[in-house]
């Protein structure tokens, strides 16, 4: 969905059933002559069906997508809920000789933007920025560039952050960028976003980190950003706060995960969003040491490549990761 993807109809993926039946539907039409008008109506009939299936999904999502050493999620509503992305990845430079430059292709063009083809979206109605840190928002000007997004929301005083300012005023339609602090809403198509953290204006560093928790389908989940200890113990002074999923801060890093949040929160799982053989070595020993500690479960993209939970219509709500459908 770059530039040359402009005017394109994002269908999403075609299930299983739906390729059987367009098969079946030609075959009819090929060599069942009498009874082509029955083939011709059920191929319609069943391509309506992935329209309106892509448009308004029968069951909630929420994808944490391996964007490598960084952090992007996705939420979609049911319905006509919310597609709502929090962070958008983003390549971290290091300073290098001229004979050392090498350019790559955004790395949102083989992470975020197939994971918005693949559940039919066109356009987001926000976009979170955690903080100011090229792996949460380096990709949000090709993000921009490629989708339309109603609003961009960041911790209170980002709003004046450069990098920000000059995304927004590049996009062919620049987003609205509001500030959030603790205590304040968001309502999206009926579901509600509540940020918790930052309390005061900073600069979008990892101190000033905006967390957010929603309500999807059965679970409350919790963004931290890149939140510290002593910001996560900042948060937990919020009675209300709850969390049964936790995106824990700063990809598991040693820095984050303090032990009164597991205490606190009790969460039933924790997502670590890592790089494969990282340099920074997280997911840190220490932190999977105070998960086990707590008896938390986690999942990692290091490990387990892109993780999706999925709340249906009925039954029980479940997950997949890319190890399970390479099975």
């Amino acid at each position: 969905m770059g530039e040359s993807d402009r005017g394109r109809i994002a269908s999403g993926a075609l299930p299983g059933w739906v390729f059987a039946g367009l098969l079946i539907s030609t075959l009819v039409l090929a060599f069942d002559r009498p009874h082509w008008r029955w083939g011709l109506g059920a191929g319609v009939v069943l391509l309506g069906g992935v329209c309106c299936l892509r448009a308004w999904p029968l069951t909630d999502r929420v994808a944490f997508i391996d964007v490598g050493q960084g952090d992007s999620s996705l939420v979609v509503g049911r319905g006509n809920g919310p597609r709502v992305l929090i962070d958008t990845g983003g390549r971290v430079t290091f300073p290098r000789a001229a004979w050392q430059e090498r350019h790559y292709a955004p790395g949102i063009t083989f992470n975020v933007l197939p994971v918005l083809r693949y559940h039919g979206i066109q356009r987001l109605d926000a976009v979170f920025i955690s903080h100011q840190d090229a792996d949460h928002m380096g990709d949000l000007p090709g993000l921009l560039a490629a989708i339309p997004v109603r609003r961009v929301y960041v911790g209170a005083g980002m709003a004046a952050n450069e990098r920000l300012q000059r995304a927004v005023a590049q996009a062919p339609q620049p987003p609205i960028v509001t500030e959030l602090q603790a205590g304040q809403q968001v309502r999206i198509r009926g579901m509600t976003f509540q940020a918790h953290h930052p309390h005061r204006p900073g600069t979008g560093t990892n101190e000033d980190s905006l967390v957010l928790t929603a309500q999807i389908h059965r679970r409350r989940f919790l963004w931290l950003g890149d939140l510290d200890k002593a910001g996560e113990r900042t948060i937990l002074k919020n009675p209300a706060l709850a969390a049964e999923v936790i995106k824990l801060g700063h990809h598991g890093a040693a820095t984050s995960t303090d032990h009164a949040l597991l205490a606190a929160l009790q969460p039933r799982l924790g997502i670590i969003s890592a790089g494969r053989n990282n340099r920074y070595g997280h997911p840190a020993p220490a932190t999977l040491h105070t998960l086990r500690q707590a008896g938390v479960p986690w999942l990692s993209t290091a490990e387990m490549g892109y993780i999706e939970y999925i709340g249906p219509l009925w039954g029980h709500d479940y997950w997949h990761t890319a190890m399970d459908w390479s099975k």
